[in-house]
């Protein structure tokens, strides 16, 4: 039986420096058949033209003059023609060799999603000694909204800002992603989580960048307005799943 195509999105801004490491090994890890969508945002390093150089017909690049990950994301969506979609950050970051795991559990259906998860049991965020104050803030940051996550949505998903994830395409081409940064995947999960879809999840250990720089944690003001911004997410995604945060049903027991 011939498995199905997996459509794997990447996101790109200046990822010159490893994007060709990068497709060459979601080529080995992700068994065909595969296509890769390449959604460059006008990267100044080039990026786009190392892409095109690779000649490679499994590799759609979209050329993009706007910037914005959940644009670049749900144009990407738009144009897989998988029956099975994901994606991950460009920088290697998000091992390939997850990305190939959580492709075979959906084809196989063991489930309808499957989330890279760095906080269920035997995950980890890497704090590299490299590290700025600035980016290790950020890291722990994340810890914590995610925590505060699983208290108030739902224990369903222990990364709830993963950002790398496998589904089947009917689940994800009947959802417009929204969002500002990554909290279009809070607004994602929750729709999953009220859709009854089988989650499953995948820990990993996060390694560092190859190169580059993060898009995140770019200031300490840009880090602040995210961490507000995702707390008013919070806020609304649980309004619209109608969940009480669990610490206050366990008083209430």
């Amino acid at each position: 039986m011939i498995p199905s195509t997996a459509s794997i999105i990447l996101p790109t801004y200046n990822e010159a420096g490893h994007i060709v490491d990068l497709i060459n090994a979601l080529k080995i890890h992700v068994a065909p058949p595969i296509e890769l969508i390449v959604v460059d945002d006008a990267s100044p390093d080039g990026t786009a033209g190392f892409v095109t150089a690779l000649a490679d017909p499994a590799i759609h690049l979209i050329r993009r003059r706007q910037r914005g990950l959940v644009t670049a994301l749900q144009m990407g969506i738009d144009a897989c023609r998988g029956d099975v979609i994901g994606w991950l950050d460009a920088d290697f970051s998000h091992p390939p060799d997850v990305a190939g795991q959580l492709v075979e559990l959906i084809r196989n259906n063991a489930c309808d999603v499957a989330i890279a998860s760095r906080f269920a049991p035997c995950g980890r965020e890497s704090i590299d000694a490299s590290d700025s104050w600035l980016s290790r803030t950020q890291k722990r940051a994340s810890s914590s909204i995610n925590y505060i996550l699983q208290q108030w949505l739902s224990p369903t998903c222990s990364d709830w800002t993963s950002g790398f994830i496998a589904m089947n395409a009917d689940l994800i081409k009947g959802i417009r992603l929204k969002g500002y940064y990554g909290d279009y995947f809070i607004r994602m999960v929750g729709e999953l989580v009220m859709a009854h879809a089988r989650i499953q999840e995948i820990p990993y250990q996060s390694p560092p960048r190859r190169s580059g720089r993060s898009k995140t944690a770019t200031s300490w003001l840009r880090l602040c307005r995210l961490a507000l911004h995702y707390l008013q997410t919070i806020r609304v995604t649980r309004d619209i799943m109608g969940y009480k945060p669990t610490f206050k049903q366990t008083r209430q027991e």
